[in-house]
């Protein structure tokens, strides 16, 4: 019954966006967005800054490639895309840490740093992590050891997921996140 009220409800909101409109106001709106400047239309806000700081990890080509980037500061918010034990260009990519999960998790958990870093933060403005692995239960062997190095007294909120396969073949972990910068 709930579904249905809700259906009712989104169609009735639909048809008075409609008829507040009319068919010039959206006619009208359509026109403007088409006729916007390229600019106008892409603009960044001032406020966002995205970067893929030189850490180490991939080469410029990588995030061109997979239309990704490293960083994105919003305000005072800082957000990773997911940080992977991967370097390198498309030609000579590498694994760090091929086979070994402790291994991955401390070079993905460097850069994560080095990211912080470059924009004079610390593990202590790392505020939330989510972590993929392919392999939940080695993690929770070496968690409480690699993670409790590199955070100390300011763990970050944490989701751990495991999944089937992650970019690269021989990649058992990848941390996305999120820093409050002072």
């Amino acid at each position: 019954m709930e579904e249905r009220n809700a259906k009712l409800t989104t169609a009735a909101l639909s048809r008075r966006v409609a008829v507040g409109l009319g068919t010039g106001g959206v006619a009208a709106a359509l026109t403007a967005r088409a006729l916007a400047p390229a600019a106008a239309q892409d603009a960044t806000p001032a406020a966002i800054e995205r970067s893929n700081p030189d850490v180490g990890g991939f080469a410029e080509e990588v995030f061109t490639t997979f239309a990704f980037t490293q960083t994105i500061k919003a305000g005072n918010t800082l957000y990773f895309s997911g940080v992977a034990p991967l370097r390198g260009g498309l030609a000579n990519m590498e694994v760090v840490g091929e086979g070994d999960l402790q291994a991955q998790v401390e070079w993905v958990l460097e850069v994560i740093q080095h990211l912080l870093e470059a924009e004079g933060a610390t593990f202590r403005n790392f505020v939330a992590q989510t972590v993929y692995t392919t392999d939940i239960a080695e993690l929770g062997k070496i968690a409480a050891d690699v993670f409790a190095r590199f955070f100390g007294e300011h763990a970050p909120t944490s989701t751990w997921l495991e999944v089937k396969a992650l970019f690269h073949p021989q990649q058992m972990v990848e941390i996305s996140g999120i820093a409050v910068l002072d």
